[in-house]
């Protein structure tokens, strides 16, 4: 198994408590984390800095991943929705930042 450390990893939903366990294991294998959410984290490490980003906001999700190694992406808001709603619901909108080649945008 590969080591992390040193690694860069955003995460976003970063507040919630998947989120919280998954910045303490990866702080713990030494990866530099750059934890993301719309709610306030206070950073544990230094080697962990946060950023109150909106999902919404494609720029700043752009800045924000540049350069990373991996990110891990538990932001969203849970919600119930009828399923003929979802299934009647438009594929293109919304941030395309993950289906980006690697090396940035566009």
């Amino acid at each position: 198994m590969s080591s992390i450390a040193g690694s860069r990893w955003v995460i976003t939903g970063a507040a919630g408590n998947i989120g919280a366990a998954l910045r303490s294991a990866l702080l713990e294998r030494h990866a530099v984390l750059v934890s993301t959410d719309i709610r306030p984290i206070t950073p544990s490490t230094p080697q962990e800095s946060v950023a109150e980003v909106d999902l919404a906001d494609l720029e700043a999700l752009t800045e924000l991943f540049a350069g990373a190694d991996g990110v891990v992406h538990l932001g969203g808001i849970a919600d119930e929705a009828d399923f003929h709603d979802l299934a009647e619901a438009p594929t293109s909108s919304g941030p395309t930042t993950c289906s980006r080649p690697h090396g940035g945008p566009g």
